[in-house]
């Protein structure tokens, strides 16, 4: 089965993103949108998860599906805390009595410096 997007057309005010295109993702499948910036990955990927309008065409088969998203920048919200970052996450995904048995192991994780993920504690701190 595949996720299919027909003859899609989505634009802004003086700018045509994307006009008649298809595309067909196979699932299960590891897919990749590769593009100098600027091109219309980020503005597909939302209109497949129905974050945006699109003018017209079709996408198909994406009902029902769970996306994540990975940005090349940190998107945190910057008037929060690292644990009410994570929050924001999981309070759509997961019920609160979940959300806090993931959320409270990691407040008391000791994280070695120069690591991975120390770095993007310190970002979050820093953009706070």
């Amino acid at each position: 089965m595949s996720l299919e997007i027909k003859k899609l057309k989505i634009s802004y005010p003086g700018k045509v993103v994307f006009n008649n295109i298809d595309i067909s993702i196979k699932e299960k499948k590891i897919n990749c949108l590769l593009g100098v910036s600027g091109i219309g990955k980020t503005t597909l990927l939302n209109a497949i998860c129905g974050l945006i309008p699109v003018e017209s065409g079709d996408i198909s088969d994406f009902k029902n599906k769970s996306f994540s998203f990975i940005f090349q920048e940190p998107r945190i919200l910057k008037w929060n805390t690292v644990y009410g970052n994570i929050n924001f996450v999981l309070k759509s995904i997961a019920s609160k009595k979940e959300a806090e048995k993931i959320i409270k192991p990691a407040a008391t994780l000791k994280i070695a410096e120069g690591s991975r993920l120390k770095k993007l504690v310190n970002a979050i701190e820093i953009h706070r």
